[in-house]
């Protein structure tokens, strides 16, 4: 039994090296995938002036009373104003105080055939970079 497992390890891991060789990429965008990016990774991206657009999709009362200091405010009710945003030059990145409101628009966007959408790990309650009123 121990064996197998070693051996099923082991080809997964050649599996994961296999599919991470090939063309290299620079820049964070190309290198990001999945679903989720840490709140550790937008404040590089922030800080490092990377190309994204931070949506906060919250009502605008909750934004309003604290957001992370570069979001734009779009609710979550009017998923169609994101549109425009899709397979830009840059990482679409969505956040909200609830995971269902952020998947949900993460999804329609990904079924619109956006390839540039992610969404904040925890929302906003994983950034601990402090929020702005503005």
């Amino acid at each position: 039994m121990k064996k197998s497992s070693v051996w099923l390890a082991g080809i997964l891991l050649s599996a994961v090296l296999v599919a991470s060789c090939g063309e290299e990429t620079t820049g964070f965008i190309k290198n990001t995938f999945g679903e989720y990016i840490s709140a550790m990774e937008l404040k590089y991206m922030i800080d490092y002036n990377e190309p994204y657009r931070l949506i906060d999709l919250r009502p605008a009362s909750s934004y309003e009373s604290g957001h992370i200091a570069t979001a734009k405010n779009i609710s979550y009710l009017k998923p169609s104003n994101l549109m425009y945003m899709i397979n830009q030059p840059y990482l679409l990145i969505l956040y909200s105080n609830e995971d269902i409101i952020q998947k949900n628009i993460y999804m329609s966007l990904r079924k619109s055939g956006a390839t540039n959408v992610v969404m904040l790990a925890g929302g906003i309650y994983s950034w601990s970079y402090g929020l702005a009123t503005d």
